[in-house]
């Protein structure tokens, strides 16, 4: 059964998930700069990018596993 508080509790912690990582990566950017690291500078950009071209919507593309996922209470998820 559909029940939309569920979907949104999940799409929160994505996104929660997501800010995290974000605030700790430029957490890095700026020890890098800090200590002229520039190999840890570009490895960390490049992560950055690769996170902020990735959807976090695109596993919800198809609603019947994700409702199979929430249905299932050993389902355990990944992001």
């Amino acid at each position: 059964m559909y029940d939309p508080l569920t979907y949104r509790s999940v799409g929160v912690s994505w996104f929660d998930e997501r800010a995290e990582n974000f605030r700790a990566l430029f957490t890095v950017v700026d020890s890098a700069i800090t200590s002229g690291n520039n190999d840890q500078l570009a490895f960390t950009l490049n992560s950055i990018t690769e996170i902020a071209k990735s959807s976090p919507f695109k596993d919800l593309a198809n609603l019947a596993s994700v409702r199979a996922a929430l249905d299932d209470p050993e389902h355990e998820w990944t992001f």
